[in-house]
């Protein structure tokens, strides 16, 4: 569809998926930083907090030679510690505004699109996970928030 959005990924998985990680990079998306090991960032220490962060951030920069702007907390879960260190490291911290639930086993294309079809999306942050489901509602979901002649970009395209 032509479209660029921004992919928020662990470093676990950028550790391990480093050839699909330069693939998306060189087709234009956004890279962001989901912490390292998907913790609850609420239940772990200062340290681990950091640990996590910065860990992704390193892992990143040796697949792709980028830092990241964007940390997004794995589950929406964050303490003050966690919006300190992650803006100590230079990021911005960001949360979605549409989830689709994606990630649960009842989720089909349909509850997807009817999930994110009846929230408002101009200025939305949709959280999407590499489902399935997610993969086959995705086309008519975008053809959907276009034809709202809403634009579907990435979180720095959001910010500006």
């Amino acid at each position: 569809k032509k479209i660029k959005i921004t992919f928020f990924v662990t470093g676990r998985w950028a550790d391990k998926n480093s050839d699909i990680l330069k693939l998306i990079y060189k087709h234009g998306h956004e890279i962001g930083n989901h912490a390292y090991s998907h913790k609850m960032h609420s239940r772990i220490s200062e340290n681990e907090n950091y640990l996590e962060i910065k860990n992704t951030e390193e892992a990143i920069m040796r697949v792709l030679g980028i830092k990241p702007k964007y940390f997004a907390p794995p589950s929406g879960d964050y303490s003050i510690d966690t919006l300190k260190i992650a803006k100590n490291l230079g990021y911005e911290t960001i949360l979605w505004s549409v989830g689709t639930i994606d990630w649960r086993e009842d989720s089909t294309s349909a509850v997807i699109i009817e999930r994110v079809m009846k929230k408002p999306h101009n200025g939305a942050i949709l959280l999407m996970h590499p489902k399935a489901a997610t993969v086959e509602a995705l086309p008519y979901l975008i053809d959907k928030i276009q034809e709202q002649n809403i634009k579907i970009g990435t979180v720095s395209d959001l910010i500006q």
